[in-house]
């Protein structure tokens, strides 16, 4: 299994989401 891949993604996705939601 990839678990600390995919928590990678996960962790990455959710602070980029954040990022832009407060740039925008």
């Amino acid at each position: 299994m990839h678990d600390r891949l995919t928590n990678k993604v996960l962790t990455a996705s959710t602070w980029f989401i954040q990022v832009l939601n407060g740039q925008v």
